[in-house]
Parts: structure tokens; sequence; C-alpha cells
């Protein structure tokens, strides 16, 4: 079963410097662009915690944050 991480993996190796994110964060907020690379690093930690506390590839997480490079 193909993984939410996979897709955005695979476009971090073809273009690790691309923009993948850029966050507005409001009218006084300076924008927060984040590129694949450190997207796939933001989701490669995320796993590290998940796994950590014990749920394994596969398993469905729900997880309530706002959006945006906050979340990140």
């Amino acid at each position: 079963m193909p993984m939410v991480a996979d897709p955005l993996a695979d476009r971090a190796r073809r273009s690790p410097d691309g923009l993948a994110l850029v966050d507005r964060g409001g009218a006084s907020a300076r924008p927060v662009r984040l590129s694949w690379g450190a997207l796939d690093g933001v989701a490669g930690a995320w796993a590290e915690r998940l796994s950590s506390a014990g749920i394994r590839r596969g398993e469905r997480v729900a997880v309530v944050e706002p959006a945006g490079a906050r979340f990140a």
C-alpha cells in the first residue's frame, strides 16, 4: 500500500531545493517557504515520532493541527 510520504520522498529526491510549500500566515506574518527536501525531513521527523509511540507503517492515525508551516 502506498504511503502519503512515498510521493513526497520521490519528489524530494528529484528536486530537493524546489519550492514545496508557501505559508503566508496572515497579513502581518512573513511568508514561510519550505523546499521539497525540508518538507521530506519534516515528514521523516513525524514518522520517527509516530514510530517511537508504537505506530507502525500502514497504520492509520489522525493529526489535528492547524494547516500551514507551523504544522511542519
